[in-house]
């Protein structure tokens, strides 16, 4: 049992390794509400799985296809069926680097934790609820076809990328998920969801002895398991400058994303994330120049948003919104990136960014959902969740001026449009 400490935040957590290979985070909180999430660091973009004689390509959307059936238990019930029972929350997700399984409750806490793991690692898959489950998720599929953010952010990832597969939808094709049969899924399971590929984490007021109890009699013994696959290779340029498409929507939605060069295995994860929220607070925060004249003239609007996101093998800046003239405002996010470039932000300027950023991430730890899904995105990429806040505090100026002097390239920038229909 290890316990990390930071003193400054007030924050804490429990770290063992279970048996079975399962790494197990406890954030204890005298919270009402606890909250625990199985993560798996297996992806919409992982679409290559490791057999005996080769690595085989899996159909596009597999990984949400079996965030979807895990909930569907051998002797014919449904997890949310037993959740509801017991005063569970539950819910999942998948992204393009993880599947996360949640709930959060106010009681039963360690019924509602048996009922995680027990669905997570144990799959039931057959053939007719493998052809049913096709039909619910090519409803969703097309659903997603007439939300306009989504569109907007595929296009961009489309535009940015050629070959990465987070140029995909994460659900896949209706074409792509028809092609999921039972075998697929469970030979994917063995593999990517092997306790040793996944992460618990857990924020609440909860009994460390009692969490391991409920482990050892969920979780059987696994034989280790390593996956290692190929990394994909992406050319630094983009793939497509502009992309376009019309929807029955009220107002033109953009994204613009900006390639960042794929992180070195070397480099430290939070250090350039910290450093990457400084730079768009200067930017496009709130009270930046940019964010103030823009929204005053009318050119962006609230809905103006923006974020560094990258993961194993790909890196992007994204911002996002609805305007009357996104063309317009490309060109004004271009103009201030370009003029900072020569102009950068004085040193007063920056401490007050790094102290925005620092006071939100303080903040996060109010909530036992976003503590536990921070801890668990963090382990996953062999990060230390309570490092972070240490991290910005520690930020330089010349370190935040260096890393967006050789980043943010407009070259390899992308404008995604979802103009609306016209009548």
């Amino acid at each position: 049992m290890i316990i990390k400490e930071n003193k400054a935040l007030g924050e804490k957590y429990y770290h063992f390794i279970h048996s079975s290979g399962l790494p197990v985070y406890i954030c204890p909180k005298n919270h009402e509400t606890a909250f625990a999430a199985v993560a798996v660091k297996y992806g919409s973009c992982d679409n290559r799985l490791p057999t005996e004689k080769e690595i085989v390509t899996v159909p596009d959307g597999t990984a949400h296809f079996l965030e979807h059936k895990l909930f569907e238990n051998p002797d014919g019930t449904d997890a949310f069926e037993t959740y509801t029972k017991n005063g569970g929350d539950a819910n999942a997700f998948t992204s393009f680097e993880k599947t996360e399984y949640i709930f959060s409750c106010t009681e039963n806490f360690y019924i509602n934790l048996e009922t995680l793991l027990k669905m997570v690692f144990t799959p039931y898959f057959t053939k007719a609820s493998v052809e049913k489950e096709q039909g619910i998720i090519g409803q969703e599929i097309k659903m997603y076809e007439d939300d306009p953010d989504w569109r907007a952010l595929l296009g961009m990832l489309e535009g940015l990328y050629v070959n990465n597969p987070v140029r995909k939808d994460i659900a896949g094709t209706v074409e792509s998920i028809s092609r999921i049969t039972p075998e697929t899924l469970y030979d994917i399971h063995k593999v990517f969801y092997h306790p040793s590929n996944t992460v618990l984490c857990i924020c609440g007021n909860v009994d460390v002895d009692e969490v391991i109890r409920v482990c050892d009699e969920c979780m059987g013994e696994y034989a280790p398991l390593n996956v290692i696959l190929p990394e994909t290779e992406e050319p630094e340029e983009v793939n497509q400058k502009r992309i376009t498409l019309s929807l029955k929507i009220g107002m033109p939605q953009f994204a613009m994303g900006i390639k960042e060069k794929t992180p070195f295995k070397e480099d430290d994860d939070l250090l350039r994330s910290a450093e990457h929220a400084v730079i768009l607070q200067l930017l496009f925060g709130s009270s930046s120049e940019f964010y103030c004249d823009n929204y005053a003239s009318g050119l962006i609007s609230d809905r103006f948003n923006y974020g560094y996101y990258n993961s194993r093998d790909w890196s992007y800046i994204s911002i996002e919104g609805a305007a009357d003239d996104p063309e317009a405002v490309f060109e004004a996010v271009k103009n201030e990136i370009q003029k900072r470039k020569t102009e950068f932000f004085t040193v007063e300027e920056f401490n007050r960014a790094k102290k925005v950023i620092y006071a939100t991430e303080c903040l996060s730890f109010n909530s036992t959902s976003e503590t536990a899904n921070r801890l668990a995105a963090a382990a996953l990429e062999g990060c230390d969740m309570l490092d972070y806040a240490t991290v910005i505090g520690n930020l330089t100026y010349e370190g935040v001026k260096n890393r967006f002097t050789a980043g943010y390239d407009m070259e390899k920038s992308v404008l995604s449009v979802v103009y609306p229909e016209e009548e």
